[in-house]
């Protein structure tokens, strides 16, 4: 180092003053040095900090990329169910609109559909014959007060009796069965607009989406 003592007052070998001198600057100047590392020590670690910080969003971003393409993905394969579903299902229905189509002739064919006209007329026929035997019943009733009937006779007449009322079952079930028919033709098409028209919904509903 040099020395900022004057030539004429050098003096070999150094003397105290001097010796101090240079010592304090020496420990001035590793003060200095031991500052500036850990300063430099204190950047460093601050540089790691943000190297991790920036390591640790990229790998956040990352993950958070992957799971966006994970959820679109799922979505994807989702909506390909979904239009297979409907896919299925639209089948179905046309499935069932066939077979529909094919038993309603079949259902023509073997049952003839009654008219409100025809409807009311066997009605009319019906309250007539249930007017006619509460009719013939008094009479009955009068004539066995007045004759003597013989066993023989009056077995007979009790046949007749037995036969109109079996006969009279026999039209109120028929009138039961044809209303029955009338009824059953009347859902089945029904359920064949149903279909169709839930057909129609859902092929729109899946263009609309393509």
């Amino acid at each position: 180092m040099v020395s900022t003592i004057p030539k004429e007052e050098a003096r070999w070998p150094p003397t105290k003053d001097t010796r101090s001198t240079t010592s304090a600057r020496s420990s001035l100047q590793h003060q200095q040095q031991q500052q500036q590392q850990q300063q430099q020590q204190q950047q460093q670690q601050q540089q790691q900090q943000q190297q991790r910080q920036q390591e640790e969003k990229q790998q956040q971003k990352q993950k958070n990329i992957t799971h966006c393409c994970n959820q679109q993905q799922q979505q994807e394969q989702q909506q390909q169910q979904q239009l297979q579903q409907q896919e299925q299902q639209q089948q179905q229905q046309q499935q069932q609109v066939q077979q529909q189509a094919d038993i309603t002739p079949k259902q023509q064919q073997q049952q003839q559909p009654i008219h409100p006209p025809q409807q009311q007329q066997q009605q009319q026929q019906q309250q007539q014959q249930q007017q006619q035997q509460a009719d013939i019943t008094p009479q009955q009733q009068q004539q066995q007060q007045q004759q003597p009937i013989h066993p023989p006779q009056q077995q007979q007449q009790q046949q007749q009796q037995h036969q109109q009322q079996q006969q009279q079952q026999q039209q109120q079930q028929q009138q039961q069965q044809q209303q029955q028919q009338q009824q059953q033709q009347q859902a089945a098409a029904a359920a064949a607009a149903a279909a169709a028209a839930a057909a129609n919904t859902c092929k729109a509903a899946a263009a609309a989406r393509v």
